[in-house]
């Protein structure tokens, strides 16, 4: 029985990335750009995101999180500092955000 429920355990977990990156991807506005993604924990429970990013706008991080909260599968979103760069392109915000993903299959 052990073993059978490791088996489950980690069938569960490997179907929750495909999950959670297809939650992601749709929550993301065109205005942001994601740098670099870390995740911790996961096996099928809620897992610990930790994301690096780049937005056009303030607005463009606001509808992010709020989409994110929207969807019920993201929850306790903490945005980190957003710095604000200024070139001849324009401006562009970079920020980390931390986030808990629970997949729902």
């Amino acid at each position: 029985r052990a073993r059978l429920k490791v088996i489950e355990d980690l069938d569960r977990g490997r179907r929750a990335y495909p999950y959670f990156m297809n939650d992601l991807v749709r929550s993301v506005p065109a205005g942001v750009r994601v740098r670099s993604l870390r995740t911790t924990g996961g096996g099928g429970s809620p897992f610990k995101l930790d994301i690096a990013a780049e937005a056009r706008t303030n607005e463009d991080i606001r509808a992010w999180i709020k989409k994110m909260e929207d969807s019920g599968r993201f929850t306790g979103m903490e945005l980190g500092a957003v710095a604000t760069q200024e070139s001849a392109a324009g401006s562009q915000r970079s920020f980390t955000l931390t986030a808990v993903h629970t997949p729902q299959f």
